[in-house]
């Protein structure tokens, strides 16, 4: 259904999501909306999201409680060649996904 998902730019600071999340949610209230907008903040690999799972955790719950619905890992800003890439997302599925579940 149209409008609902937003995509903000790739490795978006928290502090301009959170301020994000806010005006959404603002206007959900000001419409009368009643199914929530799911934000979808994207990740460049390995600048944005981090190297090891402790930093990967640490920004997706920072960005979940923040009112993330989803999260996005982007190998499109640096080259990351496809075997570490797959490496890595089945490596965060284990550390990552799992675990906040």
């Amino acid at each position: 259904m149209y409008g609902d998902g937003l995509l903000p730019p790739v490795d978006m600071s928290l502090e301009k999501f959170r301020s994000l999340a806010l005006r959404v949610k603002k206007a959900e209230e000001d419409f009368g909306r009643r199914k929530n907008v799911i934000l979808a903040p994207s990740f460049s690999y390995p600048d944005g999201i981090g190297e090891n799972p402790q930093e990967w955790l640490k920004t997706v719950k920072a960005y979940l409680e923040a009112g993330a619905g989803s999260i996005i890992l982007d190998f499109s800003e640096r080259y990351v060649p496809l075997d570490r890439a797959i490496k890595l997302l089945e490596e965060f599925y284990r550390e990552i996904v799992e675990k906040i579940r």
